[in-house]
């Protein structure tokens, strides 16, 4: 009986989520990264973590350095940045009360930014789809697994397809995001995944990821946290070393913490 109720209910969450997955589809058409490489202006791009360090990069900026790179800023970062740059990957607020006022900041950016919208849920398509935001784009993704090196690799051998890989966090799609657009060479500033504060605010507006960094309780960044044996931050190591992009520079600010050497 109970293997029949499980067999009940595993049939159930597979008509849901493929069910919410034609729904989502009709909702919005995906894109492939092709319809965002008009965005691209150099072979070099800065990707930037919300850690601290990452005021001491903006200020170099602002003084002329990096004119040889483009720019990709992850979630809240891109809201407060006194730089140009090329591309915002973000999701909404986990805080459905939040969403309306972090829409609303993300319509005042320049309209020259490409938008990289990832939901996830109907009720955040939904919502964006009612607002007047320009360059926004959905792109095709697809999850790939990191139980050990070995599957990983393997999956990684999907690059070549019309989706962005991903797994794990934010800073890992924005590698292979930027790695699918061709950039030559990739340089991480703004990773502080030990320090328990951030250079922007938050959906609470403040500085304090309490929820996301280190805390006195003892719980660690989710870059941190391990699954089946790997991090963020050994993942990111792991592609820096895949066969494919061997020709690809892997570089990190020397205010960053170097997940690389």
């Amino acid at each position: 009986m109970n293997q029949f109720l499980l067999s009940v209910k595993i049939f159930l969450l597979g008509f849901k989520y493929n069910y919410l997955f034609v729904k989502s589809n009709y909702l919005v058409k995906k894109e492939t990264i092709d319809s965002v490489k008009k965005f691209k202006k150099k072979h070099k791009i800065v990707i930037c973590g919300n850690g601290p360090s990452y005021k001491i990069f903006e200020k170099e900026k602002l003084n002329g350095k990096y004119e040889n790179y483009d720019t990709v800023m992850l979630n809240y970062g891109a809201l407060e940045t006194k730089i140009d740059i090329n591309y915002h990957i973000f999701e909404m607020p986990e805080k459905q009360d939040a969403v309306a006022d972090y829409i609303q900041k993300i319509e005042k950016l320049s309209s020259k930014v490409c938008r990289i919208f990832r939901p996830n849920n109907m009720n955040d398509i939904l919502k964006l789809k009612n607002s007047s935001l320009k360059n926004i784009h959905i792109l095709k993704e697809k999850r790939i697994r990191q139980n050990n090196k070995s599957i990983l690799y393997k999956d990684l051998r999907q690059f070549g397809s019309n989706n962005i890989l991903f797994c794990r966090s934010s800073i890992v799609y924005a590698t292979l995001f930027a790695l699918k657009l061709g950039y030559t060479e990739l340089l991480y500033v703004g990773i502080n995944p030990d320090i328990n504060s951030s250079w922007c605010s938050n959906m609470d507006g403040h500085q304090e990821y309490h929820k996301n960094r280190v805390t006195q309780k003892g719980d660690i960044h989710p870059t941190f946290k391990k699954v089946n044996g790997l991090n963020s931050y050994d993942i990111l190591k792991l592609i820096s070393n895949f066969d494919l992009f061997k020709k690809i520079k892997f570089k990190i600010n020397s205010n960053s913490y170097d997940f690389i050497s």
